[in-house]
């Protein structure tokens, strides 16, 4: 599934509709139909699950409990957000 969002924006949707106009110039229209996911397509994750892949992510990297416990506060403010983001840019933006 693709997903795309842009920094700091809450309407994916629109960002990704510009990119898929701009991409269709090269292209051509079939690609808007396969780049534009749609509402069925995409996979809801509850904080519970973001936090899961958060915490795997940091037994891979050897994170220190402290960042795991940071990590899991800002997942739980917006884990939507969080859902759409990888986990090298959580543990970035907590190290920062």
């Amino acid at each position: 599934m693709l997903r795309i969002k842009s920094p700091g924006s809450k309407q994916p949707e629109q960002y990704a509709a510009k990119m898929a106009a701009s991409a269709a110039i090269f292209y051509g229209a079939k690609f808007i139909e396969t780049f534009l996911p749609s509402e069925s397509t995409r996979m809801e994750l509850s904080a519970d699950e973001v936090k899961e892949y958060w915490h795997d992510y940091c037994q891979r990297k050897n994170v220190s409990a402290e960042l795991i416990a940071r990590g899991d506060r800002q997942i739980e403010a917006d884990p939507e957000y969080w859902a759409d983001h990888t986990m090298a840019e959580l543990l970035k933006s907590l190290s920062a």
